[in-house]
């Protein structure tokens, strides 16, 4: 549920019964400009980059079409979109600040915004090309994300915006987050 803040939030675009490449078309669209996001798929869930309204992986490979769920963002709004159909039509919203013409309710209680991140898993270790490799020796496998790392060893986190507000019981809670940048910090 979208709420008013110092610096309202909204959700600027809903569609049902839609494709993820509509859905991501219509984000290029509303939203100019380089982004990245995530995309689950039943046996993985890949990094992609939007660089001249193409999104693709490291490797260069397209959005994977097995794709159930994205969130694709900049640092303005994020695109939310999952699969509800068998035929791969699904629903999508696109998150924040900045909406030109709002398509929820806003509650009127407001807590303002506040900024988080979590921890991605993993240390760098290769670093190139706006793609930094994240690796744990605990554990097999690597995780690429599409943002640049000074040293290697470094951290990395996915930066997001909660938005708190008041309920009719005076509890105070998250209603609303939205996803914008993926930063990268040397481990102490």
């Amino acid at each position: 549920m979208p709420i008013i803040t110092a610096r309202r939030v909204t959700t600027s675009w809903v569609a049902d019964q839609i494709q993820l490449r509509d859905a991501l078309a219509g984000f290029d669209e509303r939203e100019p400009g380089d982004a990245i996001g995530f995309a689950y798929t039943p046996t993985s869930a890949p990094w992609l980059r939007r660089v001249d309204h193409t999104w693709s992986t490291r490797d260069g490979e397209p959005v994977p079409s097995s794709t159930f769920e994205m969130r694709a963002f900049t640092s303005g709004a994020e695109l939310r979109w999952w699969q509800t159909m068998p035929t791969g039509q699904g629903r999508c919203a696109i998150v924040s600040e900045t909406a030109r013409e709002p398509v929820a309710p806003t509650p009127p209680a407001d807590f303002g915004s506040h900024t988080r991140s979590l921890l991605l898993w993993g240390t760098a270790a290769t670093v190139g090309d706006g793609w930094t490799k994240l690796i744990d020796g605990r554990i097999d496998g690597e995780l690429w994300v599409p943002v640049d790392v000074v040293r290697e060893g470094s951290s990395v986190y996915l930066e997001f915006v909660e938005y708190w507000a008041q309920d009719e019981h005076g509890n105070v809670g998250v209603v609303e987050q939205r996803l914008t940048q993926l930063t990268a910090k040397e481990r102490q």
